[in-house]
Parts: C-alpha cells; sequence; structure tokens
C-alpha cells in the first residue's frame, strides 16, 4: 500500500470541496459571475457537473457558498478572542467566570429563544455584554 502525498485531510469530500471552490473563486476571477455554469465549474474543478449538484444542488448555492467553512470563521473568532483576552489580560483586567457569562449573556438569549419572545436588538445585546463584562 502506497502512501498517497499531497492529500488534504478531511478525505475526498474535502479535496472536492476545496477544488470546486478553488474553481470558482478561478472562474470569478476570469469571468463575469453571470457567464459562469455548472458544467464550466465542474470542468475547471476536475468533477462531473452531477457532482456539484449532489453536493451544492445548484450554481446558485455554489456561488453563495463562499468557500469558507465553519471551521475557519469559528478559529478567526477563536483567534480575535484570544487576543481581546490577552490584552485585557495585560492592562489587569480579568476575565467573567463561566458562571457569570452563563447567568448573564447566554441564559437570556437561550430563554428567548425557548419562549419563541423577539430577537434581542443591538441595544439588548450590548447591555447583556456590557453587564456580563462589569465587575461585581
Amino acid at each position: 500500500m502506497s502512501i498517497r502525498e499531497g492529500v488534504h485531510p478531511g478525505g475526498r469530500s474535502a479535496r472536492v470541496q476545496e477544488s470546486v471552490h478553488a474553481a470558482v473563486r478561478a472562474l470569478l476571477a476570469e469571468h463575469d459571475r453571470a457567464a459562469l455554469t455548472v458544467p464550466m465549474v465542474a470542468a475547471r474543478a476536475g468533477v462531473t457537473p452531477s457532482t456539484i449538484c449532489r453536493r451544492w444542488g445548484d450554481l446558485g448555492d455554489l456561488l453563495s457558498d463562499g468557500g469558507r467553512g465553519p471551521q475557519q470563521c469559528g478559529q478567526f473568532t477563536a483567534d480575535q478572542v484570544a487576543r481581546m483576552l490577552e490584552r485585557a489580560q495585560a492592562r489587569g483586567e480579568s476575565a467573567p467566570s463561566l458562571d457569570r457569562v452563563l447567568d448573564r449573556l447566554v441564559a437570556p438569549i437561550v430563554y428567548r429563544a425557548l419562549y419563541r419572545w423577539p430577537a434581542p436588538s443591538d441595544d439588548y445585546a450590548h447591555r447583556l455584554v456590557d453587564d456580563c463584562l462589569r465587575v461585581s
């Protein structure tokens, strides 16, 4: 059994997704969005058109996918939070405890979701965060 070099982690599905997203990015750099077709993307990505239709449904869904996976977004958020916490610690500030975050921030939002209250306004969300971060 030979070892395949250059294979991305995540298996074939991840490789197909990455090659299709790369094809979309390259084609959008060369053509107007309206000129793109599923067969054009498939040919550039080295997959069949049915692969794209099976995974994304249609070209519109593929184009709106954007090629950013949740783990990429989550890692960006985690990096930003880590920087904020480092800066706060350098200023002598301490982070709120997990209990405080759950009680003051998570619980009110979960309550609204469970009891179908309207989504919180931006002002309400800011007040929750301010209250959570306020030193007791």
